[in-house]
C-alpha cells in the first residue's frame, strides 16, 4: 500500500509540473524557462545574498581565477557534500525526527552553499 501511495503522490507531482510547464513546451521555450532558473551566465552570486561565497569572496578572489563553470560545480559540489551527512543519516536510521533535521539541514545547506542570484534568496 505504501508504494501505491507514493505511485499516486508521484503522479500528482508530475501532472502539476507538466500542466505548468505546458506553455512552455518547445524547445526554445524550455530552455528560456532553464536560463530563467539556473542564470550561470551570470555568475556565482550577486551581491544581494549571503551565503559562504559572499563570505568567502573578498578572500579567496574566485571570481578572479576560476571559471564561471567551475564556480558553478564547486557550488553543486559543495551543497551535495553538506547535505550528505544528514541524508545518510536518514537512510540508516528513518525517524520523524531524524527526518526533520534533515530538511533543516538541506535548507541550510542550500542557502549556503547553492547557486544563488537574488531572485532566488527570497525563496530560502
Amino acid at each position: 500500500a505504501a508504494i501505491g501511495d507514493v505511485a499516486k503522490l508521484g503522479s500528482v507531482v508530475i501532472a502539476t509540473f507538466a500542466v505548468n510547464l505546458l506553455p512552455w513546451l518547445s524547445v526554445r521555450g524550455v530552455a528560456q524557462v532553464l536560463h530563467r532558473v539556473f542564470p550561470i551566465a551570470r555568475g556565482l552570486f550577486e551581491d544581494k545574498v549571503a551565503n559562504f561565497w559572499c563570505a568567502a569572496a573578498p578572500v579567496l578572489r574566485l571570481k578572479s581565477w576560476v571559471p564561471k563553470e567551475h564556480l558553478f560545480m564547486m557550488s553543486l559540489a559543495a551543497t551535495i557534500l553538506a547535505i550528505l551527512p544528514s541524508s545518510i543519516l536518514l537512510l540508516r536510521s528513518p525517524t520523524p525526527r531524524v527526518f526533520l533535521l534533515g530538511l533543516l539541514n538541506s535548507a541550510l545547506a542550500f542557502f549556503l552553499f547553492a547557486y544563488q542570484v537574488h531572485e532566488k534568496s527570497i525563496l530560502f
